[in-house]
């Protein structure tokens, strides 16, 4: 199968400052891919040289085979979302959307049933005579996507759409977002610091530091089987134990945590004597007052519990050097530890990743 979008090294420079250095990736038809990471990564760089907004220095954008270095943005077949809409205020909303067509000359009877499809699509039929400063957030940001869209675009492209939303819209629109997607089954790349936001709905997450992609896959392997410190740190929440591999055993290994011996699973080749952090997440740690037969149990003193509703977090003191965070399900109205409390915390090995040391730069 041939891709939609392939970027093949590219590279893009501004002055002494290395943007984004030498990224490649596939995007195939039909997929949706979010480009993550924090600020300055080079996420919203790389989608600009996608859109044509930005030239590289080196490498190729592709776009369906051909290289679209030198062609200009409105030549690609793409449609584009910005996070702040980017409507025309001036105009109707009907006016705001068929303006792609108008530009195409596509006539006016395929222009207003192209429009009226769009506007079926995100579900604001009936809203075409209004301005946009007469819609709220949501409708505007349908508006938005009604517009890019309408013309048939080979590849979607959404700059952090939903960064203006509040936190509720926000979460409703990633669902209806992704509902639209797999009713278009429309090629899909998107750029979001948003890490729910990136495993709600993207098929394939590439996440970004430093300008380079430093790991792709899906949320599940992202989230799962993250391959540095960075990763783990950014896609959710992890515990961190400093330790050295002391034994390896196949595809486990055991690693010296302070006084306490910890069973891992996996590693990337990591070996005996090898300085690694356990990454175990909250939510993989289970709370007890007895001792576990799991091949990881430790006892310690519940120091905080952060009581936030669906879930409690609670922090526990293993030893003067080792706190652990777990996460469990509310099954009761209060929480099921106390403060002071001693509790047993257990996981399996298979819930515990060993990430190498990163050497300092």
């Amino acid at each position: 199968m041939s891709s939609d979008v392939q970027l093949d090294r590219v590279t893009k420079r501004f002055g002494d400052v290395t943007a984004v250095s030498a990224v490649s990736l596939e995007v195939q038809p039909g997929e949706v891919l979010a480009l993550l990471g924090p600020s300055g990564c080079g996420k919203t760089t790389t989608l600009r040289m996608i859109a044509g907004f930005e030239t590289p220095n080196e490498g190729a954008v592709r776009i369906r085979g051909h290289v679209v270095n030198d062609v200009a943005t409105y030549r690609r077949n793409l449609g584009m979302v910005f996070q702040h809409y980017a409507l025309f205020p001036h105009m109707s909303v009907f006016d705001n959307v068929a303006f792609g067509l108008r530009m195409r000359r596509l006539p006016r009877d395929q222009t207003r049933e192209r429009v009226r499809e769009a506007m079926a699509l995100v579900r604001l039929a009936g809203l075409e005579t209004r301005r946009p400063s007469e819609l709220s957030g949501g409708q505007q940001q349908r508006v938005a996507l009604a517009r890019a869209i309408v013309t048939r675009p080979a590849v979607l492209l959404l700059d952090e759409p939903l960064g203006a939303l509040d936190r509720k819209l926000r979460e409703q629109m990633q669902i209806e977002l992704r509902a639209l997607q797999r009713t278009l089954a429309i090629t899909t790349i998107f750029v979001t610091h948003d890490q729910e936001e990136a495993l709600t709905l993207a098929d394939r997450i590439a996440v970004m530091e430093a300008g380079e992609i430093v790991q792709i896959g899906t949320p599940t392997e992202i989230y799962e089987r993250p391959r540095s410190r960075f990763v783990s740190d950014f896609i959710g929440v992890s515990n961190f134990l400093p330790g050295k591999v002391v034994e390896r055993d196949g595809d486990a290994v055991t690693v010296q945590v302070a006084g306490l011996r910890l069973r891992a699973a996996g590693g990337d080749g990591v070996q005996p004597g090898d300085p690694v952090e356990v990454a175990v997440r909250p939510e993989k740690v289970r709370l007890g007052t007895a001792p576990s037969s799991d091949a990881n149990c430790v006892a310690g003193r519940v120091e905080n519990v952060v009581y936030l509703g669906a879930v409690t977090y609670y922090y526990v003191r293993v030893t003067e050097d080792v706190r652990l965070v777990a996460m469990e399900q509310n099954q009761t109205p209060r929480p099921a530890h106390a403060v002071g409390e001693t509790v047993h915390a257990a996981w399996e090995a298979a819930s515990a990743l060993p990430l190498r040391v990163a050497a300092q730069r």
